[in-house]
């Protein structure tokens, strides 16, 4: 081999190696490229990611914030639906109240209107008695009428035991007398003995005592009036009154006037003979 062959094989070579560096460096650049790209794909993701992140903290944020207000609406709501349960239970217990009352007021409409509806003293007495059993609740009672000549209260009609009514009760003397003389209704909360009147409500027609209601016990172990009894007890005061001395009046009337009509009868005979 001649020394050009040597050079130009060398020279060759120094091509061939050229070449392959060339190429190692293109690979290396398109190496570095793709790197870069992929570099740049990365902080693109990253960034994404934290923008994607960002956004889903600031709605996770917004949703849990609806939710808190939500929860706290849920929350005055329920607050109100109590509120209004309260209400309607309280509705219902007054409704329930004033239809009670409203029937009671109406049964003594019924029992003041039959009280008027006749002048039989014993009638009359039957019909408040039964005003007091079945309106009020009274289980022992006793209706007390004046007389005008020893201003002494008189026994009329008693339900219970008659120990509780002194033989002789003055206007003004102990705790019926008393509050009969003072003219307004007494209840007392807690009696100090058994058969010591729970209530002592007067008659009076215009400010004028005629008589007194004494309630000296209540039916299923009550011991106190509620205000729809008290009510009732103070209408019928009134109508009682009027009743009772209106029907003894009518029937001391009836019985003048049939001692008279008896009396013109036995004169008639004896006129007859005289102007004969």
């Amino acid at each position: 081999m001649t020394e050009r062959d040597t050079v130009m094989r060398l020279f060759t070579q120094g091509e061939e190696l050229l070449e392959m560096m060339r190429r190692g460096r293109r690979f290396t650049e398109d190496l570095l490229g793709e790197n870069e790209r992929l570099r740049y794909q990365v902080v693109k993701g990253e960034s994404e990611k934290m923008q994607l992140q960002n956004s889903l903290e600031t709605q996770v944020s917004s949703v849990q914030q609806e939710n808190g207000q939500l929860r706290r609406r849920v929350e005055h709501l329920e607050q109100r639906f109590g509120e209004i349960e309260a209400e309607n239970q309280d509705f219902a217990r007054r409704f329930a109240d004033v239809s009670q009352e409203n029937e009671s007021l109406a049964n003594l409409y019924v029992a003041g209107y039959r009280l008027h509806s006749t002048l039989e003293p014993s009638e009359v007495t039957e019909i408040i008695c039964e005003i007091l059993v079945e309106l009020v609740g009274a289980e022992e009672f006793g209706i007390l009428l004046v007389d005008e000549r020893s201003n002494e209260l008189t026994p009329v009609r008693v339900e219970g035991p008659l120990q509780v009514y002194p033989p002789h009760m003055f206007l003004g003397e102990g705790a019926i007398g008393g509050a009969v003389k003072g003219g307004a209704p007494v209840y007392v909360a807690q009696p100090s003995a058994p058969g010591t009147p729970l209530a002592v409500i007067p008659l009076q027609i215009k400010g004028h005592s005629v008589g007194a209601l004494v309630i000296t016990k209540l039916l299923h172990g009550r011991t106190s009036f509620d205000v729809l009894s008290r009510e009732i007890l103070g209408l019928l005061a009134g109508h009682a009154a009027t009743a009772l001395i209106s029907s003894r009046l009518y029937t001391a009337v009836d019985r003048k006037l049939r001692t008279i009509e008896g009396f013109m009868e036995m004169l008639k005979p004896q006129a007859r003979v005289g102007m004969a």
